[in-house]
């Protein structure tokens, strides 16, 4: 039996939150974006209920290496947050499971 990597474990139960998947979706396509505009766009559509639900999603997703944080040294200080390489490729392999979970083809 292979041996479990817990790594591993710990991004599916990552990848497995509320909103994860959006989210990633929608800095992927809107980067560099600030807190703010992801914190609006959450809580607008409806993908997760609060602010602190949107600092664990980013924070998250940082951990794992999908996004990175740059901030800007001026007045006031600017935080911007992108889609890593890494970032798009699981946005990519998330989108194909999408598309297979949604089909309607028994095969």
């Amino acid at each position: 039996m292979p041996r479990r990597d817990p790594s591993f474990g710990n991004l599916l139960r990552t990848m497995s939150r509320r909103g994860f998947f959006e989210t990633l979706e929608f800095i992927a396509q809107n980067q560099p974006v600030n807190y703010s505009t992801i914190k609006e766009y959450d809580t607008k559509n409806r993908i997760v209920a609060s602010r602190g639900s949107v600092t664990k999603i980013i924070s998250c997703l940082g951990e794992i290496g999908a996004i990175k944080r740059t901030v800007i040294d001026s007045k006031p200080i600017r935080t911007l947050y992108a889609a890593t390489e890494k970032g798009h490729r699981l946005l990519s392999k998330l989108q194909e499971i999408r598309e297979i979970a949604g089909s309607q083809d028994p095969a």
